[in-house]
């Protein structure tokens, strides 16, 4: 596993990671 692979990984963790957030706040808007 190369450096650049690992960013690359890391970097999609972190867009789901923030998706999730973005959706959770939607969600918390609701109740």
């Amino acid at each position: 596993m190369s450096e650049k692979g690992l960013e690359q990984i890391n970097f999609q963790i972190e867009k789901k990671v923030l998706n999730i957030m973005k959706t959770a706040v939607k969600i918390d808007r609701y109740f």
